[in-house]
């Protein structure tokens, strides 16, 4: 091998080094230019009791990765007017980074209690938080995002971990559906008990709360859907039953027969189940009576189910043992399907008595359509004189007057959801100190690095270009004969792979030509060297295009092919292929050879060396002179 000389290889590249220095160096330039960033910091503290032990208020882990999620940037986004088409968001997201204040005093404890042989976790409380903008935002942009994404995540924190969500107005578009009057005002109710009672729990947490954006505290919301409930949904019941108004009188009453099949079903359901539970406590006793044991304290019956008073849960942890009694089980499963029973009957008593009220076709009904054979009367009588009359019109009426102030309180009652939700997220997570926003690097510095770097660059290419080039020279990694690569590379390429399993996908073939003496004997060396060079040439026709094969000359009349990503049947198929092209270009030559195919995963040989020898062994004879044979 030529001798390690700097300058000749520096001397031979170096148009080369000045072209990339140049260029590089340029293009670094601007680039840096580009990429210059401003970053704006700011330092939070969770401050709930379990903030210690990395717990949430709700008892979940506190997940910082929270702070930068997609939903709270789309907040962001919207809050500040940033445009979708000159923001994006996935950028934005990944600005934003949250890195944990750890304290000396902590890494003293745990490189100590590490030197002991125990493990000790850091659980930081306080982290920095920042948003990193490239060169077309600004140090105010940056400082804007990161306060009202500290805003947005103290509200979804509240959200998720105080449960204080939004109440869902289920309502909202009733007024056009094809829902019965009766219907409505059967969900309004329900909506309306559903929204009390959610109101009075977060007035419960909260008696001193009241909104700054809309005047409002929990209590005032609450009884202004309780007003709602108590007022005019009693109204409506009395005016649409006491009137027996309808859209269709039909319809509604087939509704309510369904209803009270499907309840008397769970009536029978719950029947059915309570009497299974009778007989089960019923049996309990009868064994308990039939043992003579009259003990039957706690720790007499539970003592023969449990062996150890605590168990491990799927994390490994260590908890206390169940200790609930299973006669109590089933007395709380009676309850249980007895009260079921009860509402159920409740329930289908409510129905008969909406279908009584219907079926009396007296003069007092009135119908919002038209009866399908009648005269094209629009409605019905009603009852009573005409001063007190009501129509389904006023019915409608009253309903979509009733939704429309429902509405409004709901939205009322989001914003102060909105705002309590920050203030509970504020009251357990403090910030430290107000966002803080400095620019990325020095730009004059990196400068300079950057022409030092790519001119060492550019040296040390030449110089690695030149000695491989001395090295691959020396090695004469190609078999000059066939053009494939030679033995040495072969070996080279076997022991790479030798440490390590193979990939199912994986394959060998092997082609070992077994006249060559033959060869020899007859066409003399010249048509024996013919012979192999065209077997490397139609080699590399047939294999040489494909990605990650490997293809080699390893002496004695052998060639073997490695293919990182293939199926047997799809070489065995280019297999024949190769077979024709040879049996061509070959022609004037009687040549006899063994080819063979074998693919890791297909035979369970994930060894190299399993695998050429699987090769070999499923190798099949092949001629020039006369069809190939493929299998």
């Amino acid at each position: 091998m030529r001798k390690f000389e700097l300058l000749r290889y520096l001397k031979r590249w170096m148009p080369m080094i000045v072209l990339f220095f140049v260029i590089m160096t340029a293009g670094a330039f601007r680039a840096l230019e580009k990429r210059q960033s401003y970053e704006a910091s700011s330092v939070i503290k969770y401050s709930n009791e379990g903030a210690a032990d990395g717990l949430a208020p709700d008892g979940e882990r506190i997940d910082v990765s929270e702070i930068y999620s997609s939903a709270n940037m789309a907040r962001v986004m919207e809050n500040l007017g940033l445009s979708y088409d000159r923001n994006s968001l996935d950028v934005l997201c990944s600005g934003i980074t949250v890195t944990p204040i750890i304290e000396q005093q902590d890494e003293n404890i745990r490189d100590a209690v590490n030197k002991e042989g125990e493990e000790y976790t850091i659980q930081p409380t306080a982290y920095i938080v920042s948003c990193t903008l490239d060169s077309s935002g600004s140090a105010a942009l940056a400082r804007n995002i990161l306060n009202e994404l500290l805003d947005v995540y103290f509200s979804d924190y509240s959200n998720k971990h105080i449960n204080v969500g939004q109440i869902d107005n289920r309502m909202k578009e009733l007024a056009d559906t094809d829902y019965d009057f009766l219907e409505m005002v059967e969900m309004v109710e329900t909506q309306l008990a559903d929204t009390v009672d959610s109101l009075h729990t977060r007035y419960m947490r909260a008696q001193d709360f009241r909104s700054v954006n809309t005047g409002y505290s929990f209590a005032d919301l609450r009884d202004q859907f309780s007003l709602l409930r108590e007022v005019d949904v009693p109204q409506l019941y009395a005016l649409i039953l006491g009137n027996q108004i309808t859209k269709d009188r039909k319809v509604l009453i087939n509704k309510y027969q369904n209803r009270i099949a499907n309840y008397e079903l769970s009536s029978a359901k719950a029947q059915e189940n309570i009497q299974d539970i009778l007989e089960v406590i019923n049996s309990y006793v009868d064994k308990m009576r039939e043992s003579g044991n009259t003990d039957l304290d706690s720790e007499y019956i539970l003592g023969d189910v449990y062996e150890d008073e605590r168990v491990a849960d799927d994390g490994g942890n260590y908890r206390p043992t169940n200790r609930t009694v299973q006669y109590d089980t089933l007395l709380r499963s009676w309850v249980s399907s007895h009260n079921d029973w009860d509402y159920a009957e409740i329930d289908a008593a409510y129905c008969r008595y909406i279908i009584s009220v219907y079926s009396d076709k007296g003069t007092g009904a009135e119908t919002a359509g038209q009866e399908a054979s009648g005269s094209g009367e629009a409605e019905a009588e009603a009852a009573g004189n005409g001063s007190d009359r009501v129509t389904a019109e006023d019915i409608q009426s009253r309903i979509s007057h009733m939704l429309a102030r429902m509405n409004e309180l709901y939205e009322i009652v989001n914003e102060t959801s909105v705002e309590y939700n920050e203030y509970l997220g504020a009251a357990n997570i403090r910030i430290l100190s107000s966002a803080a926003v400095s620019s990325a690097f020095n730009m004059k510095l990196y400068q300079a690095v950057i022409a030092v770097f790519f001119l060492v660059i550019g040296c040390c290419g030449a110089i690695v270009l030149g000695r491989a080039g001395d090295i691959l020279e020396y090695l004469f990694l190609k078999d000059s004969m066939t053009g494939c690569m030679n033995r040495v590379s072969c070996d080279n390429y076997i022991q790479r792979n030798e440490q390590r399993l193979l990939s199912v996908n994986m394959c060998c073939m092997s082609l070992q030509i077994t006249n060559q003496r033959e060869l020899n004997q007859i066409y003399g060396r010249k048509g024996a060297d013919d012979v192999l060079k065209e077997f490397g040439r139609v080699l590399q026709e047939v294999f040489g295009s494909r990605k990650n094969s490997f293809i080699a000359y390893n002496g004695s009349g052998q060639f073997m092919v490695f293919f990182e990503k293939t199926s047997q049947e799809n070489v065995m198929q280019e297999a024949g292929r190769l077979s024709i092209i040879l049996m061509q270009s070959l022609d004037d030559y009687s040549v006899s050879y063994q080819m063979g195919a074998v693919n890791a995963g297909e035979e369970a040989l994930f060894w190299i060396r399993g695998l050429i020898s699987g090769a070999v062994k499923n190798g099949k004879p092949y001629s020039t002179c006369k069809a190939p044979r493929i299998q």
